[in-house]
Formats: structure tokens, C-alpha cells, sequence
């Protein structure tokens, strides 16, 4: 398209020239009165003189694109009132609208002059709706567009105007967000487009000049952190919020461990600390720590996720330990955030002693699950290899009376400790776990935790060439062979032998390789609490949870092999000697899709798994 084409088009746009159709956008009259009764109240409270002020002089957005007001959405700041003018203009609209408007719905202003080739050009929505009035009206088009609060017509009118002119009216994190909302509610897909690269823009943005305006390198991640609350409501697509968060960490992994701070930050910084704020250009600071843990997600999500576990292995020391050090960083438990740290120490053998130390210090040793406390941190502590133990022998007993002691008799064993050298003000004593991760991407209603996982029938039957019982565990769709729950590794397994008529299904519990620890010893147990697992089937190409079990594994051994805990004979799938490729995967039926049997995995509280 020319220039001048361009030119053209963007005068056009509010014009009743050349005009074919019309826009309304309405409301429910009662989220309109709603929003002008608190914000009256609001301007009640404000003395006269800010009043007066420039806030004052703002007006509510005409339709043809007068200056506005910012006005938000639902679950934000309230609605800034339409001045006297605006709403007298309002009230006479309601009866002016033509009949098809509900007669619980309020027109939001004039009528927005549009023009059919621009509108059915660029929206799926309005090319049907102008579909539909031809068909029934001819010519002069009415198009009602519903929008759930009076603050959305600012962003509506910015999405429509992105046809006009292929040009966003916004900048910041915020603005982008909510005119995403819109544009994906009017199904103009080239201003969503147009959004989600301006959002990757501003978090990647590497100009100098850039940076000390907006606040230094996070800047961008910091906008987006602000107004995480938009993000979840933006109707984006999975795979879209995955890279936005995906290029958050790269930009975390880069610059969290040389963040710009104050003089005193800076101080703590060239001592080894961890930056503790980034400068917002939308607000007050942000912690570092805030960021890592929003970006990075919760720690069984991280430990499940291979790309996310890479990018936080990238991480520098200073990063890592802001990391831990946040309050908001969720865990199904603290044994799974030592992992994570020893997972981390791994990928950085030349980190020192005592930045090892400084991060080992941030781990919560009380809240760590029994078998990790009572059965695998003795054993951690009386390592010996080309590293150092986590904690002496002589400390452990203390923390261990101090995690089974009754909260009356805990200041004394603080004391007590305090008096023989021990740091009783690190995370080792600290009595408050970490919050417990919600429900998001990869997790299930409640917060449980969900994983799929899949058995290659091929890779099946080339196993039954040489033997005539088979053990397949399971392959994760993001996490590969196995998932982390409560610091262990945890693998589905299903067991096939010749002749009988059906297999075994059992949930199997390895101890992580990064501890280390010599496994020739006897047998711990472990448990991952209350799981379940689910065999689907395909029945008219939909999927069904076919076979499932569920409980609380209380004992599961922990050895130089895989232990496992099932059931029998769980899954009708038959094996005979003289098979062949194709009469094993006929044997399967309805429980093969794909040429793969899928699972799934799910970890939780009592009563959740059972009801899902």
C-alpha cells in the first residue's frame, strides 16, 4: 500500500465523507451506571483545586477520537466519570439508538462513521455482521458492537483504527494489553499481530537511549509484571504467552544479576548481593526476586518444564539467589527449591564457596519433606566429594528439633543455637513455608498438578524381540522422562508380558542424580502425597479417562533401581508370542492414538484428584 493510499485512509477514519456504515458500541446500562456512581464518589473526595487541575481537562474520548481519559477494566482502577456534557450526550443516545440495540444496553457516544471495504477487510466479525445487515437491511449499516465496560471504548476505537491506519495508538505495556483485548474481541487479527510484536519489542528494547528512559534493560519485563493482571486476560493464545515469557527470561537471565540500582544497591551488588530492585517507569521499584518468580513460575512448573530448566540454570548467582530469596516463589515443597538449587550448582562448578553458601542459606530446611529431612539431608550432610556438604552433622540435629519442636518451645532452640555460633536468622530456621503454586499452564483446577505422558507402541514391540516382559515408562510432553514432585523424580510405568491378558500400571519413584548420593544403601521411603494416574481411551476420536486409580502413596522405596507402586492386570491390552507390529498395535484397540498409549499423571491434595 502507498503512502499516499495510507495518508488517505487515515484521514478517513471518523469522517462522515464517503462513509457506507456506522459503529455503535454499547454497554449494560447497569456496568455504566456502575462505573459513573464510583466515580462520582471518587470526585467527591477530591478538593477543588484538583479539580481544577490538569486531570481535570480530560474528557472522555469522542467517538471521532477526541482526547480521553484512561479508563480501566474490570479488576482495575475505577472508571473515570464522563464529564456533565458527555453524560447528557449518553442518556439522549439511549433513546436514539435504533430498535436492534437491547434494551438493557447503552450506546457509549455518537455513532462511529465507518466504511464497509475497511471493516470487512480487516475483522472476521464485522465482514459477518455486515453480511448479515445487507442481507436483511441494505444498504447504511448499523453495527452494535457489546463491550463489557465503558473503559473498553478507548481501546475498541484504537483497535478499529489500526484498520484505517496499520498503526498503534500505544506504547506501553498496559495500553498494548487492553487494545489487544479489544482487537481480539472485534477479531482484527493483524492488530493483535501488531500488539504482540510491540510487547516483544518493548521487553527486548536495547537502545541506550531506550533504556535510561524507560528504566534500564527490565524495564520491559517490569511493564509486563505490573499489569500481569491484563496479561492473564488478553484472550492470548498459549503459545503466544509462552514466548512473551519465554524472551522475559532471556532478558532475566541477561541483565537480573546487573541490574541498575541506587548507590546502597550498587554497594550490595559489588559485595555479591542480589539486586534488590528494578526501576519501573510505570510506578515504584520492583524486586528483582518478584520478577524471577513470575517469569520463571513456581518450582515443580520450572523443574517440569526443559527449556524453562535450562534458561534458570543460565542464570548468574546474584539472580538465583534473589530468586530464592522471594517470598512469592511458589513449591508443592521445599525439597523440590533444593533440588532446583543443587540442579543449578551443578551447571556452575566453578561457582565459590561462598556464594554456594550465601545460596544454600536461602533454603527454608525446616519445611523440607520428611524423607528429605529426616532421610536424605543426614545423608547430603556427610558427603563427600570435590564440592562441600550442605549443612555439618551438628547443625542438622539442631534443625532437626527445631522443624519437630512445638512453636512454644522453638525460641529456645534458636537461643540455644544462637548461643553456640549457629545463623539462626537464615532461611534454615524460618518457620513459614512457601505459598503453594495455583492452577496455571501445566496444572489442573486447585492448583493440582497434571502431566501427560505417552508409551511408544513401536519402540513396544521391538522390546518384545528379545524378551517376553517388557517395562515402558512413560514420556512427558515437557519434562521428558520424568516429572519432579516433592524433590523426586517420578516416572509412569506400564508393564507388558507375553500371554496374559493384560498389563500392569504403576507410578515408579527414582532419587534425582544431582544429590549424588551412592545408591547401594538400603532402601527410604518416599511419597509423593495423594496422586493419580489416568490410561485414556479414544472413543469417536474424543478422549476418555479409561483407567484410573488414585490415593496417597505413603511408602515408596527409594533404591539403586526404579520402585514402583500400582496395580495389576490394569489395562486389557493382550501380547502373544508370535506378534507382529501391526496385530500388537490391532491389540491395543481404542487405547492406541497416534501409534502411542497416553496417560497422565496428576499430583494434589485429598480430595481434588478424585474429583476431576
Amino acid at each position: 500500500m502507498s503512502a499516499r493510499t495510507i495518508a488517505f485512509l487515515s484521514q478517513a477514519f471518523g469522517q462522515q465523507e464517503n462513509s457506507d456504515c456506522s459503529l455503535v458500541f454499547c454497554c449494560n446500562s447497569t456496568a455504566v451506571a456502575e462505573g459513573l456512581k464510583e466515580a462520582s464518589a471518587q470526585e467527591q473526595q477530591q478538593d477543588s483545586a484538583a479539580e481544577k487541575g490538569p486531570a481535570a481537562d480530560k474528557e472522555l474520548k469522542d467517538i471521532s477520537g477526541a482526547p480521553t481519559t484512561q479508563s480501566s477494566e474490570r479488576g482495575g482502577s475505577k472508571a473515570a466519570k464522563p464529564p456533565a456534557k458527555r453524560r447528557r450526550t449518553v442518556q439522549t443516545q439511549r433513546n436514539s439508538q435504533p430498535e436492534a440495540l437491547p434494551s438493557d444496553s447503552m450506546a457509549l457516544g455518537d455513532p462511529l462513521p465507518a466504511h464497509t471495504l475497511i471493516l470487512s477487510g480487516g475483522s472476521e466479525r464485522f465482514r459477518a455482521q455486515l453480511g448479515r445487515w445487507v442481507e436483511e437491511q441494505g444498504y447504511g449499516a448499523v453495527l452494535h458492537v457489546p463491550l463489557d465496560s465503558p473503559g473498553d471504548l478507548q481501546h475498541a476505537l484504537s483497535a478499529v483504527k489500526f484498520l484505517y491506519t496499520g498503526k498503534l495508538d500505544a506504547s506501553d505495556a498496559a495500553t498494548l494489553l487492553r487494545v489487544r483485548r479489544q482487537a481480539a474481541h472485534l477479531q482484527v487479527e493483524d492488530c493483535t499481530e501488531a500488539c504482540d510484536e510491540a510487547l516483544l519489542a518493548l521487553i527486548t528494547a536495547a537502545q541506550p537511549s531506550q533504556q535510561q528512559q524507560a528504566g534500564g534493560p527490565l524495564a520491559g519485563v517490569s511493564q509486563l509484571y505490573c499489569c500481569r493482571d491484563l496479561l492473564s486476560r488478553a484472550d492470548m493464545a498459549p503459545a503466544t504467552l509462552r514466548k512473551l515469557l519465554d524472551v522475559c527470561r532471556q532478558q532475566l537471565v541477561k541483565h537480573a544479576g546487573s541490574a541498575p540500582d541506587s548507590g546502597q544497591q550498587q554497594q550490595q551488588q559489588e559485595a555479591g548481593a542480589a539486586p534488590a530492585v528494578v526501576p519501573s517507569s510505570t510506578g515504584g521499584p520492583v524486586l528483582v526476586g518478584e520478577l524471577l518468580a513470575w517469569a520463571f513460575g513456581d518450582a515443580p512448573s520450572l523443574m517440569n518444564d526443559q527449556e524453562v530448566r535450562k534458561q534458570m540454570e543460565a542464570l548468574p548467582a546474584a539472580a538465583m539467589e534473589a530468586l530464592l530469596d522471594c517470598d512469592s516463589f511458589a513449591t508443592d515443597s521445599e525439597s523440590t527449591v533444593l533440588l532446583m538449587l543443587l540442579t543449578w550448582l551443578e551447571a556452575h562448578p566453578s561457582c565459590t564457596a561462598e556464594s554456594e553458601q550465601r545460596l544454600l542459606k536461602l533454603i527454608r530446611l525446616t519445611q523440607l519433606s520428611r524423607t528429605y529431612l529426616v532421610r536424605l539431608l543426614p545423608l547430603l550432610a556427610c558427603r563427600v566429594d570435590d564440592k562441600r556438604s550442605i549443612i555439618s552433622a551438628q547443625e542438622l540435629r539442631i534443625v532437626h528439633d527445631y522443624a519437630s519442636a512445638p512453636e512454644d518451645e522453638r525460641a529456645g532452640i534458636r537461643r540455644g543455637a544462637d548461643s553456640e555460633g549457629y545463623d539462626v536468622s537464615s532461611a534454615w530456621y524460618r518457620a513459614v513455608p512457601r505459598p503453594e503454586p495455583t492452577a496455571g499452564e501445566g496444572s489442573g483446577s486447585g492448583g493440582s498438578r497434571s502431566y501427560e505422558w505417552s508409551v511408544d507402541a513401536t519402540k513396544l514391540w521391538a522390546e518384545f524381540q528379545s524378551t517376553d516382559t517388557v517395562n515402558m515408562y512413560g514420556e512427558f510432553t515437557s519434562s521428558g522422562p520424568c516429572v519432579v514432585a516433592n524433590g523426586l523424580e517420578w516416572y509412569p510405568g506400564v508393564k507388558f508380558t507375553k500371554g496374559k491378558d493384560a498389563a500392569d500400571i504403576y507410578v515408579y519413584c527414582q532419587m534425582p542424580s544431582v544429590l549424588r548420593l551412592n545408591q547401594t544403601w538400603a532402601s527410604l521411603l518416599a511419597s509423593p502425597g495423594f496422586y493419580r494416574v489416568v490410561v485414556y481411551k479414544w472413543v469417536g476420536g474424543q478422549r476418555k479417562a479409561d483407567h484410573m486409580f488414585a490415593g496417597k502413596l505413603c511408602g515408596v522405596g527409594l533404591g539403586g533401581e526404579r520402585c514402583g507402586w500400582g496395580t495389576h492386570n490394569a489395562l486389557p491390552v493382550k501380547c502373544t508370542h508370535q506378534q507382529r507390529l501391526q496385530q500388537l498395535l490391532a491389540s491395543f484397540g481404542p487405547y492406541l492414538k497416534d501409534g502411542k498409549l497416553w496417560g497422565c499423571l496428576s499430583f494434589g491434595k485429598a480430595g481434588e484428584l478424585e474429583t476431576q
